[in-house]
């Protein structure tokens, strides 16, 4: 969830504060999420994936950001401001205080404030979030999910899971999915390192990846990751075939 003090740092706040607006007022008139994830913790991919409503994979160099960091906090054309940060703790890591992240969107004429607990959400889906909920397109090619409906209340279809992918450009590099509270982390061939149960375990102090009263619960979560892979293109070429 995001903290007073990260709230108080971002340009907004800050810009409230020389208005003499008490920014701690904003964030009480904000939908805020307990629930949101990097959708890669290394942070200049961070970024370009949050800019581009991307994957890393599947950036390229020809693609141009859909959005501005910077642009989700201006409210000189609309009343919609994102307050978050594209990582965690900027460790390649796939540990929760690597990949959780503050979130909060004010946009007091189209949301009502509350705490989204129900809400899986990545920065991948902050672009064509923020897009549609300013009435703007979104752009073909965008991966992110628009989960404006779902904020506004128009539809209930709530995510079901977040894909993060990390340790890019290195020989160790992984891919994880959080289902629920179930988390799994394995690498490019489908060896899985990490199992947690986040509801009991939020700090991760015990890894269940050997426990065979977990074994189902593995294999659907790495079945679930390779649906993440297909579906997004990551390593596997236009047949759908795996690539390295």
């Amino acid at each position: 969830m995001i903290r007073r003090r990260e709230f108080l740092l971002t340009p907004l706040a800050l810009n409230l504060g020389a208005q003499s607006r008490r920014p701690e007022s904003l964030l009480r008139e904000c939908v805020v999420f307990s629930r949101a994830y990097a959708c890669c913790p290394q942070p200049e991919l961070a970024v370009r994936a949050l800019e581009a409503g991307k994957f890393p994979h599947a950036i390229g160099a020809e693609d141009s950001p859909v959005i501005r960091i910077p642009d989700l906090t201006r409210t000189d054309t609309h009343r919609i401001a994102i307050f978050t940060a594209a990582y965690g703790d900027g460790v390649d890591s796939p540990l929760e205080k690597s990949l959780k992240i503050p979130l909060a969107i004010w946009a007091p004429d189209l949301l009502k404030p509350r705490t989204a607990d129900d809400i899986l959400i990545s920065t991948v889906d902050l672009a064509p979030t923020f897009l549609a909920l300013r009435g703007e397109p979104v752009p073909e090619g965008v991966q992110g999910r628009d989960l404006s409906g779902v904020l506004l209340g128009k539809n209930h279809d709530l995510p079901g899971s977040v894909y993060i992918e990390g340790g890019i450009g290195t020989v160790v590099e992984w891919r994880a999915v959080i289902r629920g509270f179930e988390k799994m982390v394995m690498d490019l061939n489908g060896n899985v390192t990490h199992l947690y149960n986040l509801a009991e375990d939020p700090g991760e102090n015990t890894n269940l990846v050997l426990d065979s009263a977990d074994q189902l619960t593995r294999d659907a979560l790495v079945a679930l990751a390779r649906s993440w892979m297909r579906k997004t293109g990551d390593h596997s070429d236009a047949s759908g075939l795996k690539t390295r």
